[in-house]
């Protein structure tokens, strides 16, 4: 039929625009997450300035200060990690190899993983341990695409025409 080879003719250049419009997305989440520790980050130091010529025990309270916010961040990211969303633990990179290679992992792609992998990332970085973010930004970008992939879902049927959706 005339009206699917016409539609047929904008499948390639549709998916070639999504995936403009998906790393433009990751690109801005991965930029704000990274403002946002900065900011963070630079909260806390405009604090501890205070703290260290605020007086005698300036230092201890300074170092108090430090520990006092790293603990309970580091505390909600792990609980993140250990309760609401497993797969958001660790690098990533191995959640989206595996998947690449035809294993199926239901959870790994999920808005529950990709909130809590994106505020684990924020809190983790700014409390400053030593957290590289690339494995982690990999997994959200995965995450975003598999996102887009599926479509927008409302009462269990998809807004996507069958032909653009992924192969999940």
């Amino acid at each position: 039929s005339e009206e699917v080879n016409s539609f047929l003719g904008w499948v390639s250049p549709m998916k070639w625009a999504l995936t403009a419009v998906v790393a433009c997305l990751i690109a801005l989440q991965a930029g704000g997450l990274i403002l946002g520790s900065h900011k963070i980050v630079h909260w806390k130091l405009h604090v501890v300035d205070d703290l260290v010529v605020s007086g005698p025990g300036g230092q201890l309270y300074a170092f108090a200060f430090l520990l006092a916010y790293a603990l309970p961040v580091s505390f909600v990211s792990a609980l993140l990690v250990t309760y609401v969303a497993p797969h958001a633990g660790g690098s990533g990179i191995p959640e989206i190899k595996a998947y690449l290679n035809g294993i199926s992992m239901p959870q790994a792609f999920t808005f529950r993983t990709w909130l809590s992998r994106s505020l684990g990332l924020l809190l983790v970085t700014s409390a400053g341990l030593f957290a590289g973010t690339e494995g982690p930004f990999a997994h959200l970008g995965g995450i975003v695409a598999a996102g887009f992939s599926d479509g927008l879902i409302i009462n269990g049927k998809s807004l996507w025409p069958i032909i653009l959706m992924g192969h999940r």
